[in-house]
């Protein structure tokens, strides 16, 4: 039987150990696809990467990063929120209100934005906890409620007296190019890398998603941290709506519309482990921006935009697909 050279079992080795590599990591597929559509985009439109289109593209990005960790929190405890459009809107209804009506200071208004959407996570929380409910059906609920409230207190109209002082974090950039949220976004990305790699709040989050009756013999009251979960879901979604008010200069009863597919989307995309248990902070940021340059970048090349949401949708499956292949093929090797 013929016997390999040592340059050949040395490639196959290091062939084999990047493979091995790249499948290890979750979010291997999201930034390779960003890669990729990155350059695709580029060689297809002169305009792709001019400094505009790139911050339009940070800028946007942040924005489904922050509804995505609306979203993770909540997955990651085995749990789901379909009610964070409600709660994004809300929140930014209750900044709109409290400066145009109300005319409290800015910053009273955004942090009364903020208590509002923890509130709402803490509404989904107790309800899910104290009354054994499954999320699914409690936050479906809320977002009608929440969403209900919104277009009643609002009938339909957008409050657009937005001072400067609310507007500016959309609106800033360093060096013409990078949005200041995009910056917030990666410096909040390292933040939660560490925040579930070595908090304890962390650590619990992830083990009571990842196996909740191991963590209850553990000693984690379980309950507490799947409402905590639920309050920092609400604080994201809050975030969110308070970022869409200073991007659009208006609080409008539309915002949040489009959410649900988004949050999903994205920490699907980026990793995230529909089971629990598992979140990846590079997965998630770059999964914001594919989603990001996806969009943009099919308007750009002149694609049907009637057809976005498909595209959307064929890409959560691609990626579902993707995980499950990359599941089975770490079993194999482990065997």
């Amino acid at each position: 039987m013929p016997r390999l050279t040592d340059h050949e079992e040395s490639g196959g080795k290091l062939k084999g150990g990047v493979v091995n590599f790249l499948m290890r990591q979750s979010e291997s597929s999201s930034v390779g696809a960003l890669i990729i559509l990155w350059i695709v985009f580029s060689v297809g439109n002169n305009s792709f990467n001019t400094p505009y289109n790139i911050f339009n593209v940070f800028r946007t990005s942040s924005e489904y990063y922050i509804i995505a960790m609306a979203q993770v929190f909540v997955v990651i405890v085995s749990g789901m929120n379909l009610s964070i459009a409600g709660i994004g809107g809300l929140s930014a209804i209750t900044v709109g209100y409290c400066l145009e009506v109300l005319g409290l200071p800015p910053l009273a208004a955004v942090v009364l934005g903020a208590l509002v959407g923890m509130g709402c996570g803490y509404f989904n929380g107790i309800l899910i906890t104290k009354l054994r409910i499954n999320s699914f059906i409690v936050t479906l609920a809320t977002s009608f409620i929440f969403g209900g409230l919104v277009k009643g207190l609002t009938e339909g109209f957008p409050f657009s007296k937005i001072p400067a002082s609310v507007t500016w974090i959309a609106k800033n950039d360093i060096a013409g190019t990078v949005p200041l949220i995009f910056v917030i976004m990666i410096a909040s990305a390292v933040f939660f890398r560490f925040f579930f790699k070595y908090s304890v709040l962390g650590r619990e989050l992830l083990a009571t998603g990842g196996a909740i009756e191991a963590a209850k013999m553990s000693g984690i009251n379980t309950d507490r941290i799947i409402l905590q979960a639920n309050i920092l879901s609400g604080l994201m979604a809050g975030f969110a709506g308070l970022f869409t008010v200073a991007r659009m200069s208006a609080a409008s009863p539309l915002i949040g519309d489009d959410w649900m597919i988004m949050s999903f989307a994205v920490a699907v995309i980026g990793g995230t482990a529909l089971s629990g248990g598992k979140v990846t902070m590079v997965g998630v940021c770059a999964a914001s921006i594919l989603i990001t340059i996806i969009k943009n970048g099919l308007i750009m090349l002149h694609v049907n935009v009637y057809f976005l949401n498909s595209f959307l949708g064929a890409i959560i499956i691609a990626a579902v697909i993707l995980e499950v292949v990359r599941e089975k093929y770490n079993e194999r090797y482990k065997n």
